[in-house]
This record gives C-alpha cells, sequence and structure tokens, in this order.
C-alpha cells in the first residue's frame, strides 16, 4: 500500500545537512565532495556541512561517501534562516 503524503517541501528545494562519519578526513576532500566544511572532532569522526543543497545533490554526496567505503553515522538536517521550519507540516 503506498503511503499518501502531501508536503509543501518539493525535491527542489534545498537545505543545509550535517553528515557525520567515522575517522578523519583531511581538507582536501572539501572541494572533491562539492565545496564542503570538513571538521575534525576529537572522537574520530569528522563533520561535513553541505550548505543550501537540493535532494538530488545530498544523494550524490551520499553516493560518494559510500563510494569511498567510509561509514555513515548520521545525515541531520539543519534549520537555518533559509530553510523554512518543517514542524509545522500537516503529516495525516
Amino acid at each position: 500500500m503506498a503511503a499518501n503524503r502531501t508536503s509543501k517541501f518539493s525535491g527542489d528545494q534545498s537545505f543545509d545537512y550535517h553528515i557525520r562519519i567515522r575517522g578523519y578526513l583531511d581538507e582536501k576532500w572539501s572541494e572533491w565532495f562539492g565545496n564542503v566544511e570538513i571538521e575534525l572532532s576529537d572522537n574520530c569522526e569528522t563533520l561535513i556541512t553541505c550548505q543550501y543543497i537540493d535532494q538530488a545533490e545530498l544523494y550524490r554526496l551520499l553516493k560518494k561517501i559510500r563510494d569511498l567505503g567510509l561509514f555513515l553515522i548520521s545525515v541531520q538536517l539543519i534549520f537555518s534562516e533559509h530553510n523554512p521550519s518543517m514542524e509545522s507540516e500537516d503529516c495525516s
């Protein structure tokens, strides 16, 4: 049975994301991933910050992570001034 979900957000809208992976990537990967910000944490994780990307670009980035054999920990949507809040969305 297919879910009937309506959303005021289309797939071509852009949002900010935090992608967390296990291990360290140095800054040279920033351009290869598409000009993202790379931040290393103390607990052997790398935080990749992607600003204002659409769903297609997010999936391309996740595919690159997969192709490199990196361990994906999390993908988190980050709300900012150019991201509309999704909290008021009715999913019924």
